[in-house]
């Protein structure tokens, strides 16, 4: 059925949110060093980006950021960030001095 295929989808997705989360950020030109899930729908992952090393949990579905670990002070919030377009935000905080770092890895 449909709801059968839809949920076999979601498991696919959750079981290869690590895999995703490496890409995403490989394309974004960061690293991932670990990760771990917490829960289960969510993700921690710990990558570097220009020198520095960031911790963030996502959706482990979406990969929408539910925690940055990172304060800029103004938007945009964590909520309308994805793991692809944090490094983004991050270089733009570094280039301003905006940037401040709540969690440390």
């Amino acid at each position: 059925t449909e709801r059968q295929r839809r949920g076999a989808a979601g498991q696919r997705s959750l079981s290869d949110a690590a895999e995703r989360a490496e890409a995403s950020l490989e394309a974004a030109g960061a690293r991932l060093r670990e990760h771990r899930r917490l829960g289960e729908r969510r993700l921690e992952v710990i990558f570097s980006f220009m020198d520095e090393r960031f911790i963030s949990v996502v959706d482990a579905v979406t990969l929408q950021v539910l925690d940055s670990g990172i304060c800029l002070g103004h938007p945009p919030s964590d909520e309308q960030l994805t793991l692809d377009s944090l490094p983004s935000v991050i270089k733009e905080a570094i280039d301003t001095g905006s940037l401040v770092i709540l969690r440390r890895a």
